[in-house]
């Protein structure tokens, strides 16, 4: 089981060639890149648990079709792993490897194909051979790890040839450098995938007959309409925060704490809807609830927060002009003046997700 199980089966897929020239079996390129990824998981093992590295053995053809066993391989890996060398650039193997690693890349959810590619030059090769969809955006190579000394000629050999387990010195400074690497990319793979699962129970939520949370703003104004409002939400199984309408101060201190508890509640709830009845208050409230107050609650608890304007008695220029300021500032806008506000509520959260 790898370490990003279930998601995963491998967390490192190597795509090599065994340049094994003669077809014998024995190359030594191939021994030295089954030692390289022997030694790689044992090192990764020192902060994950039970990492995988996928690394076929098997005598192929390099110039035939990739079997089944491969192609399942690179569908289940997390990252992979290019040992660069002139025989990786004349195996076909290899070049359906990366082809087929940036198709399925292209249709997950998860961290940028690129950026889940790493690179070990195992044997020199010129700059410009590198293939073109592992170049970086000023066209030149990638950041590798060099596992031979720079710049290296026709009889450069790896660090350790042909057996480098056990060895240390450079190749094994290598190595460690190369795990810290890939954790670098688990650790973004597993980012991804836990704010996968969280956005996915979210919208799960969003979409629940009733147990949102709902932030009712209003200013203290007109208490009697808040308190309708408020009644009818929950009576249709949302609970709503705050337990009043908003008394605006003009203490700096006393605004400012409030401003901090509006946040910290605003993190707990699903969603924010503003109370439009005066004009003047209705377009200060876009701003410094609608935008202000909702980004920093959006900052502490990473996750989408949506915002409508509850309308229940705006008409004319006025209306039109503060709808405009709403969506630009990503408010939503719901008309409360019929019986049916309260499905349009629900049909704004779930549309929300």
């Amino acid at each position: 089981m790898a370490s990003l199980a279930p998601e995963f089966k491998h967390d490192v897929f190597v795509s090599y060639a065994h340049g094994d020239k003669r077809k014998k079996g024995k190359a030594l390129l191939k021994r030295w890149s089954q030692a390289l990824a022997s030694e790689l998981e044992e090192e990764l093992a020192l902060d994950w648990d039970d990492p995988k590295v996928f690394l076929d053995t098997r005598d192929i053809d390099q110039h035939g079709e990739l079997d089944k066993e491969i192609r399942e391989a690179i569908s289940a890996s997390a990252t992979m792993l290019v040992l660069m060398s002139s025989p990786y650039l004349q195996s076909v193997a290899c070049k359906q490897e990366r082809a087929l690693w940036f198709d399925k890349i292209s249709q997950e959810a998860v961290a940028e194909a690129r950026d889940r590619v790493l690179f070990a030059r195992v044997l020199p090769i010129a700059d410009s051979e590198w293939p073109t969809e592992f170049r970086d955006a000023s066209g030149g190579p990638p950041i590798s790890r060099w596992f031979f000394e720079q710049p290296g000629g026709p009889r450069t050999r790896p660090f350790g040839w042909p057996d480098p387990t056990g060895t240390s010195g450079k190749f094994r400074d290598n190595v460690v450098d190369l795990a810290g690497d890939v954790s670098v990319q688990l650790r973004e793979v597993k980012e991804s995938i836990e704010r996968k699962k969280r956005e996915a129970a979210h919208a799960e939520k969003m979409r629940a007959a009733s147990g949102q949370a709902l932030y009712l703003h209003a200013r203290q104004r007109d208490p009697s309409q808040w308190g309708a409002m408020r009644a009818q939400l929950v009576s249709a199984g949302f609970h709503v925060a705050p337990g009043a309408p908003e008394n605006v101060t003009g203490d700096p201190l006393g605004l400012d704490d409030f401003d901090k508890e509006s946040v910290r509640t605003l993190t707990a709830c699903d969603g924010l809807l503003l109370v439009g009845d005066d004009p003047n208050s209705l377009a200060s409230d876009l701003v410094v609830v609608g935008r202000q107050r909702r980004n920093s609650a959006i900052a502490k608890s990473k996750k989408h927060l949506p915002c409508a304007v509850i309308d229940h008695c705006l008409t004319g220029n006025e209306k039109a002009i503060l709808q405009q300021s709403a969506k630009n500032l990503q408010i939503d806008w719901i008309d409360a003046i019929g019986s049916s506000w309260i499905s349009d509520v629900r049909a704004w959260l779930n549309n929300a997700v």
